[in-house]
């Protein structure tokens, strides 16, 4: 029977090429769309589970300050007085710039160093691959090295014992060689160093002159613990103040990735907004094109109806039928499903631009994967097989020998199916533009400096040839102005906080020399920048910083930065973005370096002149070689810096634009479909009028009166859904755009043009044909 089906379902399909190819394409891109859309929620919603205990495991945080790094020192104290606890370490992860490892003549860069206690290989298991120990760090310069930079740095496979120099100055020796993290773990480092090393540790924090080091605390619990007690016992720790803290709470480790958006997070985290917004494309889409295969689906059928009454006259029954519509449409699924996998593999680079090169096709094969996507696949084909044979079965026989052609859907139906189109049309449109006009606005707003023509170079940590530098730069005279700086706009890592009024402020702080705001085109709005005189003792707050501290004037003031006496604050700044305008401007202090080749002062600032770029670039890389030879030039523009902090967003945005398109193309496929079929019901309609008199331009009315009315519908349901949405992700910028009237009106214009365009294609057609022809063949 089912053998019978298939040969008639296929022979169904060739007598209907047109509309079968639609309906089949149609399903293909939705699949397609969700296959991709449905790896990168699947990939984001499973991070770190790899491991077989992760639902033990949790990060110890200040929720009340919003920070995840903690003082190293609160380590030992929750292993001794948490009995709850089997395992504890620190994790102190520096990632998001280039990290140089070298051993003998061997260089490679590594993805992150994790500066770490022992028991971090017990809490997250990595298989050891080479080690003499059961411990892997044997001591203080103890280093641990993944597989895949274990195969840069030793292609002979024998790292155990070999020296190993990280960023150019710290030295270690290989202990043990681990396999590398898995795809989905958000954690992402090749180098791990001893945090027993004090020459290992980067972050250091200030608050009321006590200084630490912070880092970040993970704890594996034992099985089946009472929670509230743990807790209790953490509440007790933070009020014993020994610490620079205001609370302690526990954060899972599998809501770090969506969830942990802390202000001092090294962990690179998702977007939970994100994987919500794609879901919600992806089931419009998917919806789209459903909408479209059951309205052509049907068109099939109705074109055959006889044959379905014919069966029904030698005695089918409605679960034969069922049946029938069930494998017919299985057939177009399977044959959509295999062509969106081809699809799929066919825009992968597309899409991993798109994601963030997050989509890793292997996790199809996963069991869970693959048990969604039948699942689906299978849910689909019911409901898809439901409806129409719903629909076509209630006919009645007497309607086969009728030879007037009823429409297959009712009315009502049909209106709700098409405007349900249009509104996700003209609702991707409105976010399309608006998420384009945010992004113009941010890369075009005032940041408080001048960003042209300024070129960052970046030196490895404990760079100390700052004096030798100064001087080659100074012999540039297509060099406007130069700077040396522990931080720059755009990448300020010290924070340091203070009690003001018995509020608790943090500050962003970087040390600079005396031709930090020259460079930068800063302005000073009272005081005065700091001076050669000056350096090592003054600073300069901004706007915000000198607000927040409730000062009236600059008369004695200091700023305590940790060190007895603190600094002179001789200027206030206009306020300047040091980071993305997803946040407010905060206070900033400018603290001039002790000398102006001080060690710590690693960023070059550089205000080139107008003149040929490239000969400049090839002067500058070679200055670069004369200082590192083994490393090529790590160097950054600062409009570029600025634009690449919206990355994100602009993914955001193409994403959307891209499903924008695809709606509209769908939506053009459901009103070409739909066009054809209401002209073909209404033909002997069409004759008489045009017999009674009637011109072109009223039939075309007549005809497009209804789309048009579907699509004002539409237009009314779209925009303040599409409001709210963009209410929704503007809440996560301090500085934004307007949601303006005509982004609405524009994407309401253009799907009304696009779909007269596409129904004039048959309903011209339909209003120029002899009325003759039309009542000789009804």
């Amino acid at each position: 029977m089912i053998k019978h089906h298939l040969k008639l379902a296929l022979r169904i399909m060739q007598r209907n090429k047109l509309y079968s190819i639609m309906s089949i394409v149609g399903l293909s891109v939705g699949f397609a769309v969700c296959l991709n859309i449905g790896l990168y929620v699947f990939g984001e919603t499973t991070m770190d589970s790899w491991m077989p205990h992760h639902e033990r495991i949790v990060r110890v945080v200040d929720d009340e300050e919003n920070l995840s790094g903690l003082d190293f020192k609160l380590n030992r104290e929750l292993k001794e007085k948490l009995p709850e606890v089997e395992k504890a370490c620190t994790m102190e992860l520096s990632a998001g710039f280039d990290i140089s490892v070298k051993s003998g003549g061997n260089f490679a860069l590594a993805s992150g160093i994790i500066n770490t206690t022992d028991d971090f290989f017990r809490i997250f298991p990595l298989r050891v691959i080479q080690s003499n120990s059961d411990v892997l760090f044997t001591g203080k310069k103890s280093v641990v090295i993944t597989r895949s930079l274990a195969g840069k740095l030793f292609p002979s496979n024998d790292a155990l014992g070999k020296p190993i120099t990280i960023l150019n100055d710290m030295q270690g020796q290989v202990s043990a060689v681990v396999e590398d993290f898995p795809l989905n773990s958000s954690i992402q480092a090749d180098v791990f160093t001893n945090a027993e090393n004090k020459d290992f540790v980067f972050n250091r924090s200030c608050t009321n002159g006590k200084c630490w080091n912070p880092t970040d605390h993970f704890l594996l619990l034992k099985k089946n613990i009472d929670a509230q007690a743990l807790q209790t016992k953490l509440d007790t720790i933070a009020k014993s103040k020994n610490y620079v803290l205001s609370s302690l709470s526990m954060q899972r480790l599998s809501d770090i990735h969506l969830s942990g958006h802390f202000d001092d997070e090294g962990i690179e985290t998702g977007n939970w907004n994100l994987v919500l917004l794609f879901s919600g494309i992806g089931l419009l889409v998917l919806l789209l094109s459903t909408i479209n295969f059951i309205n052509f689906f049907i068109s099939i059928q109705y074109s055959g109806l006889k044959i379905i009454f014919i069966k029904k006259v030698i005695g089918a029954s409605h679960k034969q039928l069922l049946a029938f519509s069930f494998v017919e449409v299985s057939l177009s699924v399977a044959i959509s499903a295999i062509l969106s996998v081809f699809m799929f593999q066919l825009f992968l680079p597309l899409s991993n631009s798109l994601f963030d090169n997050r989509l890793h096709a292997q996790l199809l094969l996963s069991p869970l994967m693959l048990t969604i996507v039948l699942s689906v696949l299978f849910s689909i084909i019911v409901v898809l097989s439901l409806i129409p044979a719903f629909i076509l079965t209630k006919y009645s026989i007497a309607d086969s020998i009728s030879s007037i052609h009823k429409p297959a859907i009712k009315q009502t139906k049909r209106r709700i199916m098409t405007t349900l189109q249009f509104s996700i049309s003209i609702f991707l449109i409105i976010l399309t533009i608006f998420f384009f006009k945010q992004l113009d606005y941010v890369k075009h707003i005032d940041l408080g400096f001048d960003k042209e023509n300024l070129l960052r170079l970046n030196f490895p940590y404990n760079f100390k040839k700052q004096a030798v530098l100064r001087e080659q730069l100074s012999n540039f005279n297509w060099i406007e102005s130069f700077t040396l700086s522990s931080g720059m706009p755009g990448n300020v890592n010290l924070n340091m906080g203070e009690v003001v009024n018995d509020k608790q402020i943090m500050i962003k702080c970087l040390s600079a020399d005396n031709n930090f705001f020259k460079t930068f085109g800063i302005k000073i709005i009272e005081g005065h920048a700091f001076k050669l005189g000056e350096l090592g003792t003054s600073c300069v707050l901004n706007k915000e910083a000198f607000k927040q501290y409730e000062w009236e004037n600059l008369d004695g003031k200091r700023f305590k930065n940790g060190r007895k006496g603190g600094y002179e604050v001789v200027g206030i700044s206009d306020d300047f973005f040091v980071e993305s305008m997803h946040n407010k401007i905060g206070p900033v202090c400018i603290m001039s370096a002790r000398n102006n080749n001080a060690s710590n002062l690693r960023y070059a600032t550089i205000r080139l002149k107008a003149g040929n770029i490239g000969n400049q670039m090839r002067a500058l890389e070679k200055t670069w070689a004369s200082f590192i030879p083994d490393e090529p030039m790590n160097y950054t523009f600062y409009d570029e810096h600025f634009d690449a902090m919206y990355k994100s967003e602009e993914r955001l945005g193409k994403a959307i634009a891209i499903a924008a398109i695809i709606a509209l193309i769908l939506t053009f496929m459901g009103v070409l479909g739909q066009t054809f079929q209401m002209c073909l019901n209404r033909t002997k309609e069409i004759g008489i009028r045009k017999v009674n008199g009637a011109s072109v331009m009223g039939i075309l009315k007549l005809l497009n009166a209804d789309l048009i009315k579907w699509l004002v519908a539409a237009f009314v349901i779209a925009s303040p859904l599409a409001y709210l949405a963009l209410e929704k992700w503007l809440e996560s910028f301090a500085y934004k755009t307007d949601i303006a009237w005509w982004v609405f009106c524009l994407s309401g214009l253009t799907t009304l043009l696009i779909v007269l365009f596409t129904a004039s294609l048959q309903t011209v057609k339909a209003a120029r044909r002899n009325p003759v022809e039309a009542l000789r063949y009804e």
